[in-house]
């Protein structure tokens, strides 16, 4: 459905990354690595998902790049999960992070993905996941060239089985509360 809606065609390889325009995510150095990327792999995108005050900056190298066929930047969506069913690969090189949750979502969704080793090692809940510094740009586009070829399957288990199943956890939680007020009632 994304992928119609947003005029992708079935055969180009999308690189996705949520997150808010700030310094943190690093935006500017994911443009460099999809810079570097798109020379091999013309039949690719960057699919961009957020909003914040470094757009226009964001937007400018883009321009500088002459890449702008080759992004797709969206602000202010609900459907986050239908984009992410439109990657195929996704991609977070954050300056820092604590536990990024829209990595959880993206390998909830079956992705592979690339995180910045500055990122919590506990974020990674699948194989298909790889920790890479920010300081070889050429480590990062090898990466994203040897996840091009990563097929999807459902990862359900693998994401129950690190505690991230809303059922579970809800009937824990439920369990939690009904035994606090048991012995609040005891007092």
């Amino acid at each position: 459905y994304i992928r119609n809606l947003e005029k992708i065609d079935n055969d180009e390889f999308i690189v996705g990354n949520i997150g808010r325009f700030m310094p943190q995510k690093n935006q500017l150095f994911l443009i460099d690595i999809f810079y570097e990327y798109l020379k091999m792999n013309p039949k690719s995108k960057l699919l961009m998902i957020g909003s914040g005050y470094l757009k226009d900056k964001i937007i400018e190298k883009i321009k500088e790049y002459k890449i702008e066929k080759s992004i797709i930047i969206k602000e202010n969506i609900t459907n986050v999960n239908e984009y992410l069913q439109a990657m195929d690969v996704f991609i977070l090189p954050s300056l820092y992070e604590g536990l990024p949750v829209v990595g959880i979502e993206a390998q909830s969704a079956g992705l592979p993905c690339l995180f910045a080793d500055t990122i919590t090692k506990e974020t990674q809940l699948i194989e298909n996941c790889k920790f890479l510094s920010l300081s070889n740009i050429n480590d990062w586009v090898e990466e994203l060239n040897n996840m091009k070829n990563i097929k999807r399957k459902d990862v359900s288990q693998m994401i129950k089985d690190n505690n991230y199943d809303i059922k579970t956890e809800a009937k824990k939680l439920e369990s939690y509360y009904k035994k606090l007020f048991e012995e609040k009632d005891k007092i």
